[in-house]
């Protein structure tokens, strides 16, 4: 599924991450409680929380979950759409 960055809010629950590909420049959003955040290739993962952002680097396969709830807005300087599917464990 692709979805377009109009600063739509994405509501993330504890045990279903979202899994998103090709998002190199876009900014990831905390909008709602606790995020862990990792991307294939690096190191290390990250935790935000409601205000903090970060840049996703890289096209790898980036997973992002809520825990226990969360909310993000992923959000593009340009017009791009975004690939996303939703894991299920």
């Amino acid at each position: 599924m692709q979805i377009s960055l109009r600063n739509e809010i994405i509501l993330l629950t504890d045990g279903k991450p979202l899994a998103i590909r090709g998002a190199r420049g876009i900014i990831l959003e905390c909008t709602d409680g606790l995020i862990w955040l990792t991307v294939k290739g690096l190191p290390y993962d990250f935790w935000l929380v409601k205000g903090e952002r970060l840049i996703i680097e890289n096209n790898e396969l980036a997973l992002v979950e809520g825990f226990t709830s969360g909310a993000i807005r992923l959000i593009s300087e340009s017009s791009n759409s975004i690939h996303r599917t939703i894991v299920w464990r």
